[in-house]
């Protein structure tokens, strides 16, 4: 399949043998498939319609590869959205990152993702938290939705989301994963009643100058000062 990526594109016959291909029992030869549907998007003008089939797809790489590859073959519809939301809110570490950098890719478009990206960008693992961030930056979600009704969306989320895209607009010095701002993760809280992970808290409580003022303990499980 990747051979018929590579050659003179003679037809039809040609892009049926790559669909087929997605729906191949080793994961591999649909990756392949995705691979060529992604370099050869003029020969494939449903490619979208054609990925989505396989978003909830058993292989994590193939998930992954969608993911990464949505933005690149048309525009945010809301099947689009609602399938890379529910990749980000329900998949492993890998494939819910994909995700979160696919959302940032469609820009305002993707304004209705921002409650799930709040919730990444607040509990995800680092990476997930990275591109949720950066996601958020990129698409300013507070704008789209600070335009709706009001019955419509919550003002909590709005002012969250609004705090993390004012933030990573300065220059703090800590990486971006690292600091959470306050009011989004009070939001996410009261929300799913989600736990922290305690490094984040530390960097998120107002006046918390991090570990290095935290009480450690040993491997007993005892309380000790740090020297």
């Amino acid at each position: 399949i990747l051979a018929l990526g590579s050659i003179d594109w003679p037809g039809e016959s040609t892009a049926n043998s790559v669909i087929e291909g997605l729906d191949d029992t080793d994961a591999p030869v649909r990756m392949a498939a995705i691979d060529v549907i992604c370099r050869r998007p003029a020969q494939f003008e449903s490619g979208q319609a054609l990925l989505l089939r396989l978003i909830e797809d058993a292989n994590e790489q193939v998930r992954a590869q969608i993911s990464t590859a949505l933005p690149r073959l048309g525009g945010a519809t809301p099947e689009v959205i609602a399938a890379l939301c529910e990749r980000l809110a329900n998949d492993t570490d890998l494939v819910q990152a994909q995700a979160a950098e696919a959302l940032g890719e469609f820009g305002q478009a993707a304004a209705s993702a921002g409650e799930t990206l709040l919730h990444a960008a607040v509990t995800g693992e680092v990476s997930v938290r990275e591109r949720a961030i950066k996601a958020i930056e990129l698409i300013r979600p507070s704008e789209a939705l600070a335009n709706l009704d009001p019955a419509q969306v919550d003002p909590e989320l709005i002012e969250a989301l609004r705090e993390i895209e004012n933030q990573t607009q300065q220059d703090t010095g800590e990486p971006i994963a690292e600091v959470i701002p306050v009011v989004a993760t009070g939001v996410v809280l009261s929300q799913t009643g989600h736990e922290i992970d305690a490094a984040i808290t530390l960097e998120i409580v107002p006046g918390s100058d991090g570990d290095d003022n935290h009480d450690q303990s040993d491997e007993n499980g005892k309380s000790v000062q740090p020297e």
